[in-house]
């Protein structure tokens, strides 16, 4: 256990890591950490890990989790849930990383594409910037499409085309707000997205 006390959800990820690696499971980190490393810092010390696993099998992943001396709860989602089950990691210091397995409309090579770095002495995998944006853009919120601005500002050399085949497989909402994230973007104000009913007329940068 890497963590010493309180405020340390990234040292706790690295365990869980440890325990991913160690049993062949694909994982990508996503979630504030992600956006850090697109270059949108949200500055939060929250902690999101995506899984590839099948159901059946994340009993056995919470026993190992629990038997490396955590606390792991899994809850399953019912039909109409975008994410099929959430494992809820923590140690004694309340440090906490939220395990996300079954996200609906996420391809199964968005694992082979993410990028991996070097972190506190170990190498994590983060999402690449392609699956990010495509999850942001999915999720909607108006947090979602202000990183959504800023990400396709600082990350212009971005697989248009890959983003759009991503952004399809969440759904025709998702792909309209890609088109809309574009045309803010080729405007040349990197604007971020307004709230409803707000006018887009005028570019500003966005400061974080």
């Amino acid at each position: 256990m890497r963590a010493t006390g309180k405020r340390q959800s990234d040292l706790l990820l690295l365990d869980a890591v440890d325990i991913f690696n160690a049993d062949g499971i694909p994982y990508a980190v996503v979630g504030g950490f992600a956006a850090a490393v697109h270059g949108v810092d949200r500055g939060t010390k929250d902690m999101d890990v995506i899984l590839q696993v099948a159901l059946p099998d994340l009993p056995q992943l919470v026993s190992r989790l629990k038997e490396a001396g955590f606390t792991a709860t899994l809850k399953q989602g019912g039909f109409d849930d975008p994410i099929a089950a959430v494992v809820d990691l923590k140690d004694a210091y309340k440090n906490c990383v939220e395990i996300l397995v079954g996200i609906k409309g996420l391809p199964s090579d968005a694992f082979l594409r993410a990028i991996e770095i070097p972190y506190c002495g170990s190498t994590l995998r983060v999402v690449g910037c392609e699956d990010f944006l495509a999850m942001k853009l999915a999720a909607g919120g108006p947090k979602d499409l202000l990183d959504v601005d800023e990400a396709l500002k600082i990350n212009p050399d971005f697989n248009v085309q890959l983003l759009r085949e991503l952004v399809r497989g969440y759904g025709k909402e998702a792909a309209h707000r890609l088109d809309q994230a574009v045309e803010r973007l080729e405007r040349g104000g990197g604007r971020g997205a307004a709230e409803p009913g707000a006018e887009n007329d005028d570019p500003q940068d966005l400061g974080r």
